[in-house]
């Protein structure tokens, strides 16, 4: 009986002996100072598991390769965040937050059209990084321009999110309309026009920046104003206009569109898409007001 005892002491103290390799991933639990999150290998051999310190439990098993720091500063709480390799394969970890990102998928770092990261996963999800108060935590795909944030969360329907501050370069969001649409183009000239040509159930309509329905008029020299007020020789030419941007090419590059008399750009793809329009001239930026305001004519 007594060797027994004694085999299960030394077995005990063997266990409680064993040696770790080991690399603090957060220094320290906020609250109480002690360490969090750390990274674990028995010594001789290959294979890291995550380690919670702070309550003694092991938050994965021995099978990370190798791991590394995401090392993005424009990406809040990136110093957190490490890159685990297991099996070949790349997946992102919070470790103050002590769960893996994007489902567990492995992904890939892109930039927006703002220069903004986000990431891709394999199933072809994506995750905005940067400036993201205010929006989805992940869709099926996004559009980000200007100040306009055209999104999918299901590949089918998509909404928009708009950042009404200017003063500051990190953005705050909030949904002008769900998404409902089937077809979102967002027009701007980045001084006073900004509205919307939307298509929902096959009717076509124009929504201003609040997201309310409008119309289109034509005055003065044939300038276009997107408005609901009536006045003088103004006419309406709501259907002409809806059908002008949808006739404007995807994928032109500051080309000249005769029908507007300027130039214009196409950026996105045929369920979101944003139309730049451009001056061509001096003379159109520095003194014709009306191509400032309105940016179409007859």
């Amino acid at each position: 009986m007594k060797k027994i005892l004694l085999a299960g002491c030394i077995v005990c103290l063997l266990l409680s002996c064993q040696r770790f390799e080991k690399i603090i991933l957060v220094e320290k639990d906020y609250l109480t100072g002690k360490v969090k999150t750390e990274m674990r290998r028995a010594k001789g051999t290959q294979k890291w598991a995550i380690y919670d310190a702070y309550n003694k439990i092991y938050l994965s098993d021995f099978v990370i390769d190798s791991f590394q720091p995401l090392g993005l500063d424009e990406v809040s709480g990136s110093e957190n965040m490490f890159i685990m390799s297991e099996n070949g394969k790349e997946y992102l970890y919070n470790a103050d937050a002590q769960m893996f990102l994007f489902e567990k998928e492995c992904y890939t770092l892109k930039k927006d059209e703002e220069g903004y990261a986000y990431a891709e996963t394999e199933s072809g999800i994506k995750y905005p990084l940067r400036n993201t108060y205010g929006l989805p935590k992940k869709c099926a795909n996004f559009l980000r321009n200007n100040r306009c944030f055209l999104y999918t969360l299901d590949g089918k329907y998509c909404g928009l999110y708009y950042d009404e501050d200017d003063l500051y370069e990190s953005k705050k969001y909030r949904q002008i309309f769900p998404d409902i649409y089937d077809r979102i183009i967002y027009v701007h000239n980045y001084l006073s026009i900004s509205h919307f040509v939307v298509c929902k159930d096959g009717q076509w309509e124009i929504l201003t920046m609040k997201g309310e329905p409008t119309k289109a008029t034509k005055g003065f020299l044939g300038a276009l104003e997107i408005t609901n007020d009536f006045y003088g020789p103004n006419r309406e030419c709501t259907q002409w206009y809806i059908n002008l941007v949808r006739s404007i090419p995807l994928g032109i590059d500051n080309k000249y569109v005769p029908a507007m008399r300027t130039n214009c750009s196409h950026i996105g793809n045929k369920q979101m898409s944003v139309i730049i329009i451009k001056p061509v001239s001096k003379r159109q930026k520095s003194q014709d007001w009306t191509l400032h305001k309105y940016g179409i004519f007859e």
